[in-house]
Formats: structure tokens, C-alpha cells, sequence
């Protein structure tokens, strides 16, 4: 599938199910709890194309991604359906809403 760069939506409400071309490598989505460390990592690669599923606030996800990092997101996150090569199924990946005025992630589209 070939994509092609679009500028964002002008109102941020219609983000949803838009696509993200990433640009950088995502922060860690996941914490495993009974071991107090980071999940590994998804396989998430720059260039990948995953779709915005929903805005959220950075409160709404630390308990997924674990304590202390609102540095690191900031305080709008955007959760995205990332899918996998390896096993087909769309995995949740958050990044900072930031990215997208910081240029590590950019509005694409199908192109026909």
C-alpha cells in the first residue's frame, strides 16, 4: 500500500481514525507491573502507518504505560492501532500528540 502526506485536520476532535506516518521510534506502551519494568517493546519501525484511535489525556493511559512519564508524553497522547506484521492483530502503541508539530509523525492517506 502507498501512502502520501496530508496536512492534519484543522480541529483536533477529527483526528480519530485518521493516519500517522511515525517518524521516530515510539516510548515503551506498556508496563508489566509484576516485574516493575517496561514491557519489551513492539517491533514499531520508522515509516510504519498506524491509525489514531483516540486523543487522550496522559492520566487516562500512566497506569498502561507506567508512573512518572508524563514527561516523556506530555499531557495529550494519541493511542494508536499499530498492526503487526508478524502476527496480523492491531496493537495499542501511544505516542505524544506533540509529534505531530514536532515533525516525527505525519497525516498520510491512501494514495490512489
Amino acid at each position: 500500500m502507498s501512502w502520501k502526506k496530508v496536512d492534519p485536520p484543522k480541529r483536533k476532535a477529527d483526528y480519530g481514525y485518521k493516519y500517522l506516518r511515525l517518524l521516530a521510534t515510539p516510548p515503551p506502551s506498556k508496563y508489566d507491573w509484576a516485574n516493575d519494568r517496561p514491557h519489551a517493546p513492539l517491533p514499531v519501525q520508522i515509516g510504519d502507518v498506524a491509525q489514531i484511535y483516540r486523543r487522550r489525556d496522559y492520566g487516562e493511559i500512566e497506569h498502561t504505560v507506567g508512573h512518572d512519564l508524563e514527561q516523556t508524553f506530555g499531557k495529550r497522547v494519541l493511542e494508536l492501532r499499530w498492526k503487526c506484521p508478524h502476527c496480523d492483530y492491531a496493537h495499542e502503541v501511544f505516542i505524544p500528540e506533540s509529534w505531530i508539530a514536532e515533525g516525527k509523525a505525519q497525516f498520510v492517506e491512501v494514495e490512489e
